[in-house]
């Protein structure tokens, strides 16, 4: 069975062709050249321009967008929380997201939607507590 996200063998050699440039004097030369790659307050242009040199502008339109937004409303990348499962937790997780239609990160759609069921059903506990939450 193959991976979600497994490489095909044209873009394993590509990634390996740019990981021994990557490591090469060429590439010491070139970066010790680049001044401007960090770019001031929101200009990508000078980082942009050095991988334009390597891939196509639309792969790297792909590869620096990122995730979507949780909530479009919010400012910067959505918060992250990492917790300890037991790998049967998980697998049910995902499986569940996935019969679900959850997509890709079915087990992250499952855990945030019990989460906000979670805080939804017992908001009013910790509401009704005073100093709740300040530890």
């Amino acid at each position: 069975m193959t991976e979600p996200n497994a490489l095909t063998p044209e873009e394993e050699a590509r990634y390996a062709a740019l990981s021994d440039w990557a490591d090469s004097d060429d590439a010491a030369d070139v970066l010790a050249d680049a001044e401007g790659i960090t770019p001031a307050a929101g200009d990508t242009e000078p980082g942009r321009q050095l991988l334009e040199q390597f891939m196509p502008g639309e792969e790297i339109d792909r590869a620096t967008r990122g995730r979507p937004r949780l909530d479009p409303a919010e400012p910067g990348p959505s918060p992250t929380l990492s917790v300890r499962l037991s790998q049967a937790t998980k697998d049910e997780l995902r499986s569940m997201g996935q019969a679900k239609g959850l997509g890709r990160n079915a087990a992250s759609a499952v855990a945030r939607l019990a989460i906000d069921e979670y805080l939804a059903a017992h908001r009013s506990e910790v509401d009704a507590t005073s100093g709740a939450g300040s530890r």
